[in-house]
């Protein structure tokens, strides 16, 4: 197992520099889109994310980022998902498991994507899901049922 601190911190916290850090970990980490096309994020695009009702989670080892999860409370019981990434070296450890019980208490939780990853680690969550495919995507819903 890999020793990793948890920070959890309120949009006030963010500093330019974790955002520019969580930037390089999404380009240099993020695969293709369904597409085929390179996607790559800018602070100035990451910053858009972030507003008061944010939350934000990062994992680091020794003082490096490997990963992290940028949610938004939508309501008191509901809660989206923007963005969760693990460095590739670091993935398949059971880290983006630890991200999302940071929001496990939420009655519901919402997300989508297309990453087999990260749909196999929703349902071992005990998510229900569902999908529309529309234009080659797929739209994931996912929300906790636990009451």
């Amino acid at each position: 197992m890999i020793k990793t601190r948890l920070l959890s911190l309120m949009p006030d916290l963010v500093t330019d520099d974790l955002i520019k850090e969580c930037c390089d970990l999404f380009n240099f980490n993020f695969d293709k889109a369904m597409n085929g096309k390179v996607i790559k994020i800018f602070p100035s695009r990451m910053k858009k994310y972030i507003n008061s009702n944010s939350l934000i989670f990062c994992l680091y080892t020794s003082n490096y980022l490997i990963g992290y999860m940028i949610a938004e409370k939508m309501t008191s019981d509901l809660i989206w998902i923007k963005q969760i990434v693990i460095a590739k070296e670091f993935r398949n450890n059971g880290l983006a498991t630890q991200l999302v019980r940071c929001i496990i208490n939420y009655k519901y939780i919402g997300i989508i994507t297309n990453n087999p990853i990260m749909i196999k680690i929703l349902k071992i969550q005990g998510f229900s899901i569902s999908q529309d495919k529309k234009n080659i995507r797929i739209y994931l819903r996912v929300m906790n049922l636990e009451e």
